[in-house]
């Protein structure tokens, strides 16, 4: 399924958008939305035949949220960062390794990367590089991918 068509991405993106509404932190909202998308998509869709994969889920949700925060004009790298940081607890309710899913949520929140400024892309890969040492390749490499065509 293409990014732009993912409707988890959309709902996500809805989601998101309501949750940080009126928000004095709509950073934290925006990543406790997500963190909560993913646990109910993920719980829901358990064990059911031609379910959406985990790591699927984790990529259109964080899609979904850092558009929404890109949507509302908020601090882009700072908000990966927020995102990225609630997936070690979203790893124990889901039962999946975090680096993996920070692997799959850093592969979700490079799918905005056509989105924005090449500048904006670098300034999340310098934020998420801050926090979590060694992934700024790994991010930068991921927009590459997103970005062809």
């Amino acid at each position: 399924m293409t990014p732009d068509k993912s409707p988890l991405k959309n709902a996500t993106q809805s989601f998101v958008s309501e949750k940080i509404q009126g928000e004095s932190s709509p950073l934290d909202a925006a990543a406790r939305a997500a963190d909560e998308m993913i646990t109910a998509v993920v719980r829901k869709t358990a064990g059911r035949s031609g379910a959406v994969p985990k790591d699927e889920i984790v990529r259109e949700v964080c899609h979904g949220a850092i558009n929404a925060l890109l949507l509302a004009d908020l601090d882009l790298p700072k908000g990966a960062v927020i995102l990225l940081d609630g997936m070690a607890s979203v790893a124990q309710e889901v039962q999946v390794d975090p680096q993996e899913l920070v692997t799959w949520a850093l592969e979700g929140i490079s799918r905005i990367a056509n989105a924005v400024p090449k500048q904006k892309v670098a300034d999340i890969a310098h934020a998420v590089d801050e926090r979590f040492m060694g992934t700024a390749e790994v991010f930068r490499e991921l927009c590459r991918k997103a970005a062809a065509p």
